[in-house]
């Protein structure tokens, strides 16, 4: 999960302001919200009652009406009971314990969980977004075999559904048509086609897209993405270390151009135009995001001072790169001596072993 109560508790003050007050005795009366770890932009309603989000849908979204559509479709499956239907539907197809154990066999296969090594962006002596980045995603399978897979008809039930509860609160007409297009968006940019339905069909989205209520005008709102600005941080912060340089650059831009930026945006766009391009003007455009970075941090950022060894490198700077690869190990020895924890420790070994051998290498005749 993504741990930070700021928007844990700005998701939750979201849901729980939709969710119904009153349910039948057999369902359940608590509803829970969890935000996951996933810079690609998603919403699950699980069968009992808690509501997934990705961090991705909220550097995707604009406005807090967006946000609000795309809950109340969420809701509407739930309270709609979609997913109790598709599951006694596939309960009738087959035997009730071969139906369950292929739950639990769906499960085991699909819950991969990818550890991301943030050490890139490791600053000692601050609390940044994290060592170590999960992303744990609902898979298709399981999904599948909870109901969550719904029926076109049942998808269209719920946006209309969405679509009176906006008309009802005075939301914005044309909130759920532009959310679906940013999402739509993200996943053609990214050239990820299956995963904008879970069983991989992109005429649905396009479907719901085409029965929306078009907006009147742009939805923006600057306190949202204000509000959101850190979660598009930790979005480029994934992509640019699983090295989707483009889509890092684009989250660190979209902060940039707001006037949310912070040094970790620089960064991260600095590393992500390194992974793109080698020529002499961006280089030269490098080396000032990485001088942009060192500005705005009142520490030194060792994680911008060894990109720009490498970057000194790149150029055939070697005189450049070996004073300042001097200074990174000075740095190192510095946080050596401040470590706290056993993981930060086995980190800064690591990184004075790989500075000497390359500062031996450099300065071999």
């Amino acid at each position: 999960m993504y741990e930070d109560e700021f928007i844990q508790d700005f998701a939750r003050s979201i849901f729980v302001g939709m969710t119904p007050k009153r349910l039948p005795n057999e369902r359940p009366k608590t509803f829970s919200v969890k935000v996951i770890k996933s810079p690609a932009p998603d919403s699950y309603m699980l069968p009992g009652g808690t509501l997934l989000l990705t961090t991705g849908l909220f550097s995707t979204l604009d406005s807090e009406e967006e946000l609000k559509a795309l809950v109340a479709s969420e809701i509407g499956h739930f309270v709609l009971d979609h997913a109790l239907q598709n599951v006694m539907k596939a309960e009738t197809r087959a035997r009730r314990s071969e139906f369950w154990g292929a739950v639990a066999a769906a499960a085991v296969e699909a819950t991969e969980i990818y550890l991301i090594e943030n050490h890139k962006n490791y600053v000692p002596g601050l609390t940044t977004l994290g060592a170590t980045v999960v992303a744990v995603m609902v898979n298709e399978k399981i999904a599948r075999r909870m109901g969550m897979v719904y029926t076109p008809k049942q998808q269209e039930k719920a946006d209309r559904l969405a679509e009176d509860f906006l008309r009802y609160e005075n939301i914005p007409q044309g909130a759920l048509h532009s959310a679906l297009s940013k999402i739509k968006d993200y996943y053609v940019v990214n050239r990820d086609y299956l995963a904008l339905s879970r069983g991989g069909n992109f005429e649905d989205l396009d479907k719901r897209i085409s029965r929306a209520t078009p907006p009147e005008k742009e939805l923006y709102s600057r306190n949202f993405s204000k509000f959101m600005s850190g979660v598009t941080t930790f979005n480029a912060i994934i992509q640019v270390n699983s090295e989707k340089f483009a889509e890092a650059t684009r989250l660190a831009n979209k902060n940039i151009e707001q006037n949310f930026a912070t040094w970790e945006d620089y960064l991260v766009l600095a590393q992500a135009t390194m992974g793109l391009y080698n020529d002499d003007e961006s280089n030269m455009r490098t080396l000032e995001l990485l001088e942009k970075t060192k500005q705005m941090c009142e520490v030194p950022v060792m994680s911008a001072v060894k990109q720009e060894a490498l970057l000194m490198l790149r150029m055939n700077k070697q005189a450049q790169a070996t004073a300042i690869l001097r200074n990174y190990l000075e740095l190192l020895d510095e946080a050596k001596q401040n470590c706290i924890s056993s993981n930060e420790g086995d980190w800064i070994v690591g990184e004075i072993n790989w500075t000497t051998k390359l500062l031996d290498r450099i300065t071999l005749f």
